[in-house]
């Protein structure tokens, strides 16, 4: 229930509890997922260790917060560390609304808040709280009370959601259908929240996906989302930028904090490191009061003197090893669980130099395989594929079992999928049924496919030397190179560089690239080697990122420099996941350099967007690296790709 008296807010000038400096953000007990018991952390070597590391980042000025992190449970909610502490319930009452920023409220109550965000256009909103009624008569009139008009509600962008539980989501239909304000939140939670409503708080649907580096700009504001999962998978944090008197400055908004498994835990260190600290976060600001800081003692302490320094900005240094320090206590809770966390590969990958645009061109001629099968050659390394190269491939398949390598073809709008393929069902009746299918943008992700040779040129130039300008045409299509010459099919062996498993992770962070001596590591590992005729498909995790993190055109990928090895190896058919990494340094080439050289140059077919997971748990099982492989593509005339399901068989 709100707390109101006489139709006012209620002043709360609420002291902030210090418990064993774990303070109030959700958190979870012993004997939860991801949370060790105090005698498996106080008892672990590895997690004192690392305890050791985050007081050592903590210097003199951030001892209360290392500690806060350094616990069996992390940064707990207030109810539940007063509840663990054995101290009655504190009254949950409205706070009075604070202006924190030029630009930024804090609104809500003892239990939890929102954040309205002024822009020149509009007002953004973080988070609902739990009911039409607090929506109404906490949210509304704390707005009103500090000047803002609820209708110039734009977005309202929900941190996270549970089924069943509305403590984010629960205003947000109020607030929907009274000001029309467009809700923004994170598919993955979206699913799970809505089939499981209460009927006295029915949940808006969202109007936005929420997606990991997505852009949210509303007048003079842009706020950055990113992706933060451990407390719900689909749990999102906001970067905003922000004025105190005029000077700016960046904070991110944790609507939580949890990292219960390696993958949410890794998923926090990309945040910090590809978004927090380039972009010099100074702060942390939470959805429940006390959920990282003293949030309650902060906002008196502004309210009673609004010109001086704001309590909540670190400045970049300082914040910096405050994440730095959340990351090392995660990893010293995982540690007294027994799960080892690997480092992430971005960093060594970020380090090594780049192709130069003059090395990249100079490859064009000394690689090239132009003319190497004939003037007239179509179908470049597939020659290398012959029939003792396919009678060797179907000895592989000595158990009969086959395993797709296709992702499921995505009919709906994604980030990663701006151009998904389009099915309907046109009749049904009870003699049969017919549907249709297209694929407007047949190279886009919406659908595992195989590239032709026509698909990618240089200087007006394809596969062996074909003039584009009169051999592909928007009008008849092409003339040269095209899908129709795979129509017999291909079939060879698959080899499988499973280069996250050879890091020891269930994926490569977005900008990882992968080197030679990545791809030899493996071979040296799994025991197999690719050569001439052979399929080479690489993994990344792509798929299984997408699964566990949603939407995200961020992706891993070969290094520019592994042009020479794969000329080298004279592989017939090159299997992947994603076309290059991203996000690129500054100074490299398109992110598709390896894509339309490998095709254009050296003839290699490309199938691109293979989904591999289900291949990797297969291969990993037998221990058996290389495969049957099996691709049948459409016999579609003058065309520059096709959807294919890949099969592989053991």
């Amino acid at each position: 229930m709100v707390s109101r008296g006489a139709g006012t807010l209620v002043l709360a000038c609420v002291a902030a509890v210090t418990l064993s400096a774990q303070r109030g953000g959700r958190g979870a007990g012993p004997g939860d997922a991801g949370v060790p018991t105090e005698q498996q952390w106080s008892g672990n070597a590895e997690t004192q260790k690392r305890v050791a590391a985050a007081m050592k980042m903590a210097g003199t000025d951030l001892v209360p917060q290392a500690k806060m992190f350094c616990t069996a449970t992390g940064p707990l909610r207030m109810a539940v560390a007063r509840q663990r502490a054995g101290l009655p319930p504190m009254p949950n009452v409205v706070v009075e609304p604070t202006r924190v920023f030029d630009n930024m409220y804090w609104i809500g109550m003892t239990s939890q808040n929102v954040w309205a965000i002024t822009t020149s256009d509009g007002i953004i909103l973080l988070d609902t709280m739990n009911s039409t009624d607090e929506a109404r008569d906490v949210i509304v009139a704390g707005m009103k009370k500090v000047g803002l008009d609820p209708a110039q509600i734009t977005y309202i962008v929900v941190g996270h959601g549970h089924p069943g539980q509305s403590d984010h989501t629960g205003g947000a239909l109020y607030l929907q259908k009274t000001y029309g304000a467009k809700v923004v939140m994170n598919p993955i939670d979206a699913k799970i929240v809505l089939p499981a409503q209460r009927l006295d708080r029915p949940l808006a649907v969202p109007d936005i996906d929420a997606y990991h580096g997505q852009k949210l700009t509303l007048g003079d504001t842009t706020l950055t989302l990113v992706h933060i999962p451990g407390h719900t998978p689909g749990t999102m944090g906001v970067i905003v930028p922000v004025k105190l008197r005029g000077a700016p400055h960046t904070v991110i908004v944790l609507a939580a904090t949890q990292m219960p498994t390696p993958e949410s835990l890794l998923q926090f260190e990309r945040v910090f490191t590809e978004f927090a600290k380039p972009m010099k976060v100074e702060a942390s600001l939470n959805m429940h009061a006390n959920g990282v800081q003293e949030d309650l003692t902060f906002l008196e302490a502004i309210r009673k003197n609004p010109s001086g320094p704001t309590p909540y900005l670190y400045g970049p240094e300082r914040f910096s090893r405050w994440m730095d320090i959340m990351i090392e206590c995660g990893r010293a809770r995982l540690a007294a669980l027994g799960i080892e966390v690997p480092s992430q590969s971005s960093s060594s990958s970020a380090s090594r130099p780049l192709v130069s645009e003059a090395r990249y061109e100079a490859w064009q001629k000394e690689l090239s395989n132009w003319g190497r099968w004939g003037t007239d050659d179509e179908l470049g390394t597939l020659n290398l594929i012959t029939p003792a190269k396919r009678r060797a491939a179907m000895a592989l398949a000595r158990e009969g079992v086959t395993v797709s390598l296709s992702a499921n073809v995505f009919t709906d709008k994604a980030s990663d999928v701006p151009c998904p393929a389009e099915w309907a069902m046109t009749s049904a009746t009870q003699t049969g049924a017919t549907d249709r299918v297209a694929f407007p943008c047949i190279h886009g992700a919406a659908s595992t496919h195989i590239d032709s040779l026509a698909h990618t040129f240089f200087g007006g130039r394809m596969w062996n030397g074909y003039d584009t300008s009169t051999l592909v045409t928007t009008a008849g299509g092409a003339w040269k190179n095209s899908v129709l010459p795979m129509k017999g099919g291909i079939v060879t062996r698959g080899v499988l560089y499973d280069v996250a498993r050879l890091k020891g992770v269930p994926y490569l962070a977005p900008g990882d690239r992968i080197f030679v001596e990545d791809l030899e590591a493996w071979e040296k590992k799994a025991g197999v080697r690719v050569g001439p005729g052979d399929a080479l498909v690489l993994r990344w995790g792509r798929y299984g990122r997408r699964a566990r993190l949603g939407p995200d055109d961020g992706a891993a990928g070969l290094d520019n420099s592994v042009l020479p090895w794969l000329k080298q190896r004279d592989i017939a058919l090159l299997v992947w996941e994603t076309a290059g990494y991203s996000p690129q340094l500054p100074g490299d080439l398109p992110r598709n350099a390896v894509h339309n050289f490998v095709q254009a140059i050296l003839g290699i077919h490309v199938l691109d967007r293979a989904d591999l997971e289900a291949l990797g748990e297969a291969a990993a099982a037998r221990k058996r690296w290389d495969f049957l492989l099996m691709v049948n593509p459409l016999a579609l005339p003058n065309a520059t790709g096709s959807p294919v399901n890949p099969v592989a068989m053991f």
